[in-house]
């Protein structure tokens, strides 16, 4: 019965035994597992700060190279200045000659023609006319020259 009774505690003991051991066998898969976890938050730490300033470096190393970008823009633009100058020129010159010829040369051409329509219709002679009033005006000037400055209007004074 002791016999019997040592036997039956041995092998409870024996399978407590198997049970802690399997207690502790999982307890270190589960430590292990979280070892392996708290290595790879670190090398992945270590990896964000060295791409962070990685990052920070070639931000840094393509200053030159972003300020060489910006410096040639500027100089596309200062470039196409002197064809927009041009542009702007010849618009203008465009806009003056088509102004000038609706506001002159058309009235000019619309008036001389009026004189043809009419001498013809009516046979008014513009030349004759012309000539007679020219004559007039020359002998006038010519005997105002004559009589000399005694004869100069007075400006009238306003009171």
């Amino acid at each position: 019965m002791i016999d019997n009774t040592f036997e039956a505690e041995r092998a409870r003991l024996k399978a407590d035994l198997n049970a802690v051991s399997s207690e502790i066998q999982s307890v270190t898969e589960e430590i292990q597992v979280v070892t392996d976890q708290i290595e790879d938050y670190e090398r992945g730490a270590s990896n964000r700060i060295i791409d962070f300033f990685s990052g920070a470096v070639n931000t840094f190393r393509n200053i030159p190279n972003h300020v060489q970008n910006a410096l040639n823009a500027i100089g596309d633009q200062l470039n196409a200045i002197p064809d927009r100058v041009n542009y702007i020129m010849q618009s203008l010159i465009l806009i003056v000659i088509q102004w000038i010829i609706t506001v002159c040369v058309v009235p000019i051409v619309t008036l001389i023609g009026f004189g043809f329509v009419i001498k013809i219709l009516f046979g008014f002679d513009v030349n004759q006319k012309l000539a007679i009033a020219t004559r007039t005006v020359q002998s006038k000037t010519a005997s105002f020259i004559s009589q000399g400055s005694r004869k100069l209007p007075r400006p009238v004074s306003k009171a």
